[in-house]
């Protein structure tokens, strides 16, 4: 993710560029139901919740405006970055949960195409009200 000029609350301290880089684990659990259409074509609507863990988040880079200097830096999501009184990014949390929503084509007996939309249900970060949300689109073989 990145965020550009608006990632500040004040004209003292802004951060024009803003990377984050998080790696999640996602647990989904969905319910759905199998419509045949016919011989070769199923489609399965599907809705349900997911458990996310972030668990790991390398550096990422970070540039600040500080007084009207302008600093490169670093900073880890997970952890958070303080740099002076008042200026400082919360840490993104390491727990979250969402809501899913999607539907899988089964074509033929093993090809397969799915469409999935995830918005987390809790804020990824509290400093600026963040939440995750992903499309995701698979292509599948089933054996």
């Amino acid at each position: 993710m990145k965020l550009g000029e608006n990632y500040g609350k004040n004209t003292y301290y802004r951060y024009p560029n803003v990377e984050v880089k998080m790696n999640y684990l996602q647990i989904p659990v969905k319910l759905g139901y199998n419509f045949h259409i016919n011989d070769k074509l199923s489609l399965i609507p599907y809705i349900g919740l997911y458990a996310v863990y972030g668990f790991n988040a390398g550096k990422s880079d970070l540039q600040m405006v500080d007084n009207g200097k302008l600093l490169d830096t670093s900073w880890k999501p997970t952890e958070g970055y303080g740099y002076s009184a008042g200026q400082s990014i919360r840490g993104f949390k390491h727990w979250e949960v969402g809501a899913i929503a999607g539907v899988k084509a089964v074509i033929g007996k093993h090809y397969t195409i799915s469409f999935d939309y995830n918005i987390g249900l809790n804020k990824a970060q509290s400093t600026y009200g963040l939440r995750n949300s992903t499309f995701q689109l698979s292509v599948g073989y089933r054996f």
